[in-house]
């Protein structure tokens, strides 16, 4: 195991609070591997992105316990000063977490900030905002926007549940997409840029994407009815879905999509805006603690 000192970013909104409820479980884990480390629950983004900041200057390890919002938010000030990211996984869909196959529960998560190795991944950019896991654009960002809304339940089926009372009213989207220079018009459901496999509480999306190839992969779901996308929806935690008539992915560095009409931007979770979106991949942007597979 490494001596490392480290930093615990606690955001205590997180999934309502879910963070704080398990501080006292997450705390005595890290005394008994030992690990030295100090406690920092900052009360808004600024403060956050300050703490973040201040232990990376102390050469510390930033571990953020939370959920993908706060990860991002600390991630972007963290790659300005190659400060070193880690995860205790308390948030509602965790996929960042997931992604670097962390343990989701967070007191097993302890384990990697003793003996973790670190790496460099890369990072999406949308509009000068950075994203890790996906961003999104259509019918994924409206079921994202319900979701954020939607505060009585905490885990990941908040996803499953908002998408069934969006779809029944939603419409097809016209999307005018550059990807790498090559225009075409995309008319469907939704187009997502992936840095990473999952999103929405693991719903893996572009099952072949990687947080380490340079490479952003786009994921165009066509003009499938609202049937066969209910349908899908078991395929889509498999990412067998890609084999379906109407998805297709194409994989670019440089990405912009416009749409006739006003469209809200979603990646991690997040509402980042509304379209147009430009969108871009900063390869190996971000140093992170990541899990020993035996």
């Amino acid at each position: 195991m490494h001596s490392r000192d480290i930093c615990i970013l606690v955001n205590p909104y997180a999934a309502n609070a879910r963070a704080l409820r398990l501080l006292p479980r997450v705390e005595q884990a890290m005394r008994s591997i030992p690990l030295n480390y100090r406690l920092v629950i900052p009360s808004d983004v600024q403060q956050a992105k300050q703490a973040a900041r201040h232990a990376a200057g102390a050469g510390e390890c930033v571990a953020v316990f939370g959920g993908d919002g706060t990860i991002r938010i600390v991630a972007q000030e963290l790659a300005q000063c190659n400060g070193i990211l880690a995860v205790l996984p308390a948030g509602r869909g965790n996929d960042f977490a997931r992604m670097l196959n962390y343990p989701l529960n967070p007191v097993a998560a302890c384990q990697v900030l003793a003996a973790g190795k670190e790496s460099a991944i890369d990072m999406g950019i949308v509009n000068r905002l950075p994203f890790l896991t996906i961003c999104s654009l259509g019918l994924d960002a409206a079921v994202s926007d319900l979701a954020n809304r939607i505060h009585f339940i905490n885990g990941p089926a908040v996803y499953l549940i908002a998408g069934l009372c969006v779809l029944p009213r939603w419409k097809p989207m016209q999307f005018e997409v550059n990807i790498d220079g090559h225009e075409f018009v995309h008319h469907g459901h939704s187009i997502a840029v992936a840095n990473s496999q999952y999103y929405g509480g693991g719903m893996k999306l572009a099952p072949n994407a990687s947080v380490m190839d340079g490479m952003l992969d786009v994921v165009l779901i066509g003009m499938v009815s609202r049937f066969r996308l209910l349908l899908n929806l078991p395929r889509l935690y498999k990412g067998t879905h890609i084999l379906e008539e109407g998805v297709k992915i194409i994989r670019g560095r440089h990405i912009r999509i416009r749409t006739l009409n006003e469209s809200q931007i979603f990646a991690d979770g997040d509402a980042l805006g509304y379209s147009p979106a430009n969108i871009s991949v900063r390869p190996g942007a971000l140093r992170v603690l990541l899990p020993v597979i035996s």
